[in-house]
């Protein structure tokens, strides 16, 4: 397939947010961002995955086109978007999940299956 390479967790990262732990996780071209409440609770996800991001918040999944601007100097711009292929999604999650812990996968996998149910798909 086109991504065989397992999301790899960055260690000692900067915790920037007041009342929230963040894990990321990242291979060649993806990345996984965690975020858990102060008592190591899961409260939501961000994956970023062919040129989409999908974010599960407050029991809500929203998935997004990233837009990559053309100049070097601009932060990609998130735009609304349903269309997402999750039999592809959920290939690769199952692909290179090897590092991540099983709770948090299978956290992962339910929001996916909800989401994918909430949009028809």
């Amino acid at each position: 397939m086109e991504n065989d390479h397992p999301l790899i967790e960055l260690k000692n990262i900067t915790q920037t947010e007041a009342g929230i732990f963040r894990r990321i996780f990242i291979d060649d071209d993806n990345d996984l961002t965690v975020w858990y409440d102060l008592e190591r609770r899961l409260i939501g996800f961000q994956l970023s995955i062919y040129d989409i991001a999908i974010t599960y918040d407050k029991n809500k999944l929203k998935i997004q086109k990233i837009d990559f601007c053309e100049k070097d100097n601009l932060a990609p711009i998130l735009k609304e978007t349903t269309v997402i292929d999750f039999a592809k999604v959920i290939d690769y999650l199952e692909r290179n999940n090897q590092n991540i812990d099983q709770p948090l996968m299978d956290y992962i996998f339910k929001a996916l299956a909800e989401g994918r149910t909430g949009l028809g798909r």
